[in-house]
């Protein structure tokens, strides 16, 4: 079975940044503060669930995953960063619920700054994870083992399509 982790990761990424938007959102608007501030925790809660789910399908994805020693310290980095930003975001999320009706701009403030900073983090994180698959090869079947198996190739001649060659720049 393939990794769901692919699949997951990408929706707690963007929750949590769209949690940001509304954090700012709430800070700068005082008249729709209350509305940005709902809307704002829906997408924390819901992206630190799903970020909980991405911690435990990359769990099971690095176990199968075949990889060598740059993937791996690539791979620990991106880990380690995953369990501390989804701890942030789960601290965050609680003091939001606890303080939500009693939360005043300085405070609110506070949060976002927060937000803003662990969301800096995510989307390292998430550049880590990227670099795994696209320049690393983290489970990716290279593309000359899928053509050699292939019974034709792929040729945009019999379509109208643009060319795959390579061109000078």
């Amino acid at each position: 079975m393939k990794s769901l982790h692919p699949l997951i990761v990408h929706f707690p990424i963007a929750l949590l940044i769209t949690s940001v938007l509304f954090a700012v959102l709430a800070v700068l608007i005082k008249n729709k503060r209350e509305l940005f501030k709902d809307i704002l925790l829906g997408n924390l809660v819901l992206g630190t669930i799903g970020a909980a789910a991405a911690i435990i399908s990359g769990i099971f994805a690095e176990e199968s995953l075949a990889h060598n020693n740059k993937i791996h310290e690539i791979m620990e980095v991106h880990k380690t960063l995953g369990y501390i930003l989804t701890s942030m975001f789960t601290a965050i999320s609680i003091w939001l619920i606890l303080r939500r009706y009693k939360i005043q701009i300085k405070e609110l403030i506070i949060m976002t700054s927060f937000l803003i900073i662990a969301s800096g983090l995510l989307a390292y994180t998430a550049h880590l994870g990227g670099k795994m698959v696209y320049e690393e090869g983290a489970g990716v079947i290279p593309m000359e083992k899928i053509i050699n198996n292939q019974t034709h190739e792929h040729n945009h001649a019999e379509t109208g399509e643009d060319s795959h060659t390579e061109h000078a720049h």
